[in-house]
């Protein structure tokens, strides 16, 4: 695909740490598109159990596996990684298999699922921390007794209202309009 080499230069940025590409083209072929797309590492003539081996070993050695597809020999793939992402043209069976099914063909769609889940996961424990922050400091003053009980559920009940605005107010891509 045409944008591929933008893609992988992308999920790169946004902290993907390794990428590798399962195909069943001949190695020729594999290794020249790997090269010039900027794929780290190429596996080429796979069956599909020979994929989802590879995935497989992958999460093992402690990898947090996403694993794109689109086609038949792609399923068991899509099944056994940790998440898998299927293209909105791919086979029927790519598409039921993986949790995330895409709903235009276009594999920056990818990078645009990878920029929300972490922006999302620092939404997450950003709140996590404000509650925590929040509540211990409530009860060090209640403990204190510097906050009386009305004063203390106030007080709480303020926190828990700001943190859940904060996290209603949830996450933007780059470049989105309000």
């Amino acid at each position: 695909r045409s944008e591929a080499k933008e893609v992988i230069t992308r999920l790169k940025e946004l902290g993907v740490k390794r990428s590798v590409m399962l195909t069943g083209d001949k190695s020729v072929r594999a290794e020249a598109i790997a090269k010039e797309i900027g794929i780290d590492e190429w596996h080429a003539e796979l069956l599909p159990e020979d994929k989802a081996s590879i995935v497989k070993k992958l999460k093992d050695d402690g990898a947090k596996v996403a694993f794109v597809g689109d086609g038949i020999n792609d399923a068991p793939s899509l099944a056994m990684s940790h998440t898998g992402i299927s293209m909105s043209r791919g086979a029927d069976i790519a598409r039921v298999t993986s949790d995330v099914a895409l709903l235009e063909d276009r594999l920056s769609l990818v990078c645009d699922a990878k920029e929300m889940a972490n922006k999302t996961v620092k939404l997450v424990k950003t709140n996590y921390n404000l509650t925590l922050g929040a509540n211990s400091f409530i009860l060090l003053l209640a403990g204190m007794g510097v906050l009386n009980p009305v004063a203390t559920s106030l007080f709480h009940n303020g926190a828990t209202i700001g943190i859940l605005l904060n996290a209603l107010r949830g996450i933007r891509l780059e470049g989105e309009k309000l």
